[in-house]
């Protein structure tokens, strides 16, 4: 699986596969694309994290007409990140599940990556073979 983010306002338009446009007749299906639970705040802005299989190259996006005072017309995706990229990111920046369970920012742990015990309550994620299997809060005992 591969996995990029999206701002909040913007929709997906049309998805490149090896062999050029995705084709759903030569599929049979359209590309498999889910938007997650799991977003981060980038100045202001939520960033939703989408998974897309593992067949798709490229994604065109576009905003939506409500947001149409954007002088962006449309952008082409070229490089969607791995399971390990998204959780990094997700790591180092504000995390929001959609039921809005309280996070932290990690950069104030020593090891970003792996926060102390002393740290506050928060969400983890544990993505297996590029999929998210779990996203859950943390409570006491997962910190001791």
């Amino acid at each position: 699986m591969k996995y990029f983010f999206l701002s909040e306002g913007w929709s997906i338009g049309r998805v490149w596969e090896l062999g050029g446009l995705w084709n759903e007749l030569a599929w049979r299906r359209k590309p498999e694309i889910e938007r997650l639970n799991l977003c981060i705040l980038e100045q202001g802005e939520k960033l939703w994290l989408y998974r897309v299989e593992e067949a798709v190259l490229m994604v065109e996006v576009k905003p939506n007409s409500s947001s149409s005072d954007s002088p962006i017309g449309q952008v082409v995706l070229k490089r969607l990140i791995t399971a390990e990229q998204a959780i990094d990111l997700l790591w180092h920046r504000r995390t929001w599940p959609i039921a809005h369970v309280e996070t932290r920012d990690l950069a104030s742990s020593p090891d970003r990556r792996h926060p102390t015990p002393d740290t506050p309550q928060g969400v983890s994620a544990k993505f297996t073979s590029g999929k998210l299997l779990t996203a859950r809060r943390r409570s006491v005992s997962d910190r001791l």
